[in-house]
């Protein structure tokens, strides 16, 4: 029998590992991706982390790089190299998100699209329209996370008019098998989110909108934190590893990293 821990017991849980280990909290640490990649001037908008702990980040002017232990950052993939999908794309690519095998989510203008940086392809992947939206409408997210126990992938579509009007904001899950879209939730038109990613253990996402970190559960959303404390001047990516929460701010070209226990509470 498997239980769900509530978001209290789950960082209830992670201080009480630390305690016993005697373990303090990490410190805040913050990593200068234009150091790291010796790249002057980025576009950062998405940062993942695979099953082995291997950390990566997407800038839009480069491509995809493998963050090292040592600081230093590789180029995976470049921008320019990046695989034809049999589409058009409609830049800019917005966020990702490791599934695994080499492979990630990223998300552009109107789709989501599987690169596979193993077998040197890409492919449409998942779409954001809902059922019955009009023809010129338009829709955007700007984060992508994926919950590999349940195999849902998650986004958070904008919906425009023909006039570039908003009209709608959501967050809304999709199979990994298939792509195909099964459950969409509105949320406050205000939120724009720049990353997110699936909390372990409960039914819940954190979400990076602006500076601030919000939760979203059970179709209402609330502010957790605003890490404009620690200098981040706008979120555009989240990523997990292990107990530690991600943080790409895109204006200042950095990474952020914090423990997750010290943030959600």
């Amino acid at each position: 029998m498997s239980t769900r821990l509530g978001l209290a017991a789950l960082t209830s849980s992670l201080a009480l590992a630390a305690a016993c280990t005697g373990a303090e909290p990490a410190p805040p640490q913050r990593l200068d991706l234009r150091a790291a990649t010796g790249i002057p001037i980025l576009t950062p908008s998405g940062v993942a982390v695979d099953a082995t702990g291997a950390r990566f980040f997407f800038d839009e002017g480069y491509g995809l790089f493998r963050l090292d232990g040592d600081g230093a950052a590789t180029m995976v993939m470049a921008r320019a190299a990046m695989p034809d999908p049999g589409v058009v794309v409609r830049p800019p690519f917005t966020d990702m998100v490791a599934l695994g095998g080499g492979r990630f989510a990223l998300t552009a203008i109107g789709d989501g699209y599987l690169l596979d940086t193993v077998l040197g392809t890409m492919r449409r992947y998942f779409c954001y329209v809902p059922d019955g939206l009009p023809e010129p409408y338009d829709q955007r997210t700007d984060a992508v996370t994926y919950d590999p126990i349940a195999k849902l992938i998650y986004a958070q579509p904008r919906t425009f008019d023909e006039a570039g009007g908003l009209i709608d904001s959501q967050v809304a899950t999709y199979s990994f098998e298939t792509g195909a879209d099964l459950m969409w939730s509105s949320v406050p038109q205000d939120i724009a989110a720049g990353g997110m990613i699936k909390l372990p253990g409960v039914d819940e996402l954190l979400l990076g909108n602006g500076s601030e970190l919000l939760r979203f559960a059970n179709g209402g959303v609330t502010v957790v934190d605003d890490l404009a404390r620690l200098g981040v001047g706008a979120i555009d990516g989240l990523a997990l590893d292990g107990d530690r929460l991600l943080v790409l701010d895109g204006p200042g070209g950095a990474l952020h990293t914090l423990d997750l226990a010290s943030i959600v509470d």
